[in-house]
């Protein structure tokens, strides 16, 4: 994961965090203050009009309900005074119930109709037993006008007449509250979009230190060790930036070393010191044994060729035997021992997928082999252990099935000494009981002082021991 990704995932959810709760306690606080200060003007105003209603002057025309013996003009002048108060516009109706909450006894208002008044509940005549004021919740008439409705009584010296209910308009407080919805929305997107900006900000500045350490290491790598880390700005990134550069000074210094190096030895290095070398890491010395066979195989020292070969490939068949020598290129002496080891390196992979007659035949269009051996050493029968011997000579493949004698070693020597063939052949017959181990190390002390250059593989079988009943 990138680190602007990680520095978003970890720093924007605390921004978030606060603006939510910081949008949440200020839409409740306002919406609870507002609340608060409608409900206290409805209050006040409704217990004015109840003191003004029920004065001396105006207390006797409410006091009855018989229209006929009201005093008519005390009536119209109370009308009157209402009518002011409404055209105020603070209240929008005034109306008077009878002290059960049923019967509307007087209704004053600016428009508002009198049959949308509902009889009050007898949870609400509680309240006004118990608190003389009781506050309706907001009550929406349609989508334009809202009203929040408060009652009192008023009464007659000790004794409750009526009951004077006033309502006002909530639309203030609706407005006010979706301006603070509007204000908590625009705060919390300008504290989330800073959160953002500044820990885009945090991460592009921590990544440009990283890319530059990034861009300074590829030249590194490239092979220029004259950089040097400098930057300073984070100290975490500064100690990474001197741990890299002297990374750098003593990957310089070894390279300087190993050039010097190599230029003092190219003095006294030659071809066929390098052939040498070479030869003594890719072609090694057979020596296998297995509970039914020993196998030995040498490459003489004296001067082969240095295209000689000998390796050893298990496979399901059995154990692949595998040696010869390539035409030599005189021209390009360590180019041959490359395509000797990539001959070798071919074929153990054919033989392990393919037939060894197909794999010869793919192997030898690729290389210039002038003599090839594969020998399959497997075991057919309970008491019996014979070679498969695929020869490659002159263009040509020839194929012999040899049964191995337990009396005797098998050899197979690539190399035309007769002094060598003659002691081999001598020795062999002499000392065949010895281990295969054994013949090739004795032989090669025997064939030191010959002309000797070549290959010799010697293949005895182990006789089984009879199973005890």
């Amino acid at each position: 994961m990138k680190i602007r990704t990680q520095s978003v995932l970890a720093i924007l959810p605390i921004f978030i965090s606060v603006a939510a709760i910081n949008g949440f306690l200020t839409y409740t606080s306002e919406q609870q203050e507002n609340r608060w200060a409608l409900e206290e003007e409805s209050i006040a105003l409704t217990v004015a009009i109840a003191e003004f209603v029920k004065s001396d002057r105006y207390s006797h025309v409410l006091a009855s309900r018989d229209e006929e013996i009201e005093d008519t003009e005390a009536f119209e002048d109370l009308h009157v005074s209402l009518e002011r108060i409404l055209l105020r516009g603070q209240a929008k109706y005034i109306l008077t119930r009878s002290l059960d909450g049923q019967e509307l006894l007087h209704h004053f208002s600016t428009g508002h109709p009198q049959d949308e008044h509902q009889a009050l509940a007898p949870e609400t005549l509680q309240s006004l037993q118990i608190d003389s004021v009781w506050i309706s919740p907001i009550r929406f008439l349609n989508a334009d006008i809202s009203i929040l409705e408060s009652c009192t009584l008023i009464s007659t010296g000790d004794t409750p007449t009526s009951i004077l209910c006033t309502g006002i308009s909530a639309n203030p407080f609706l407005k006010q509250m979706t301006l603070s919805r509007q204000k908590v929305i625009a705060s919390t997107a300008i504290i989330v979009a800073t959160g953002f900006m500044l820990t885009f900000s945090i991460a592009t500045l921590m990544t440009r230190k990283i890319r530059q350490l990034a861009d300074a290491a590829e030249t590194v790598a490239a092979g220029n060790y004259d950089q040097r880390f400098d930057i300073d700005t984070i100290q975490e990134v500064q100690d990474l930036s001197n741990t890299l550069s002297t990374m750098s000074s003593v990957m310089g210094e070894t390279l300087m070393r190993a050039k010097r190096s190599l230029v003092e030895n190219e003095r006294f290095r030659t071809i066929s010191t390098l052939v040498k070398t070479y030869q003594s890491t890719v072609n090694q010395s057979i020596r296998l044994q297995t509970n039914s066979i020993e196998i030995a195989g040498e490459i003489f020292e004296h001067n082969r060729h240095c295209t000689d070969f000998l390796d050893i490939c298990p496979t399901e068949q059995g154990i692949y035997i595998i040696l010869g020598h390539l035409i030599p290129d005189r021209a390009s002496q360590l180019d041959t021992l490359i395509d000797t080891s990539a001959t070798v390196s071919f074929l153990k992979q054919l033989l392990k997928a393919r037939p060894c007659p197909e794999a010869i035949a793919q192997t030898t269009p690729l290389f210039a082999i002038q003599t090839l051996h594969c020998l399959l050493v497997s075991s057919k029968e309970a008491e019996e252990v014979a070679i498969d011997h695929w020869s490659y000579e002159t263009a040509h493949l020839k194929h012999q099935y040899h049964t191995l004698d337990y009396q005797r070693p098998w050899v197979l020597t690539l190399g035309n000494d007769p002094c060598s063939d003659h002691r081999v052949e001598n020795f062999i017959q002499r000392f065949g009981h010895l281990s295969a181990v054994d013949l090739m190390n004795d032989l090669q002390i025997i064939c030191r002082d010959c002309d000797t250059s070549g290959i010799m593989v010697i293949i005895k079988p182990i006789p089984r021991e009879p199973q005890s009943t």
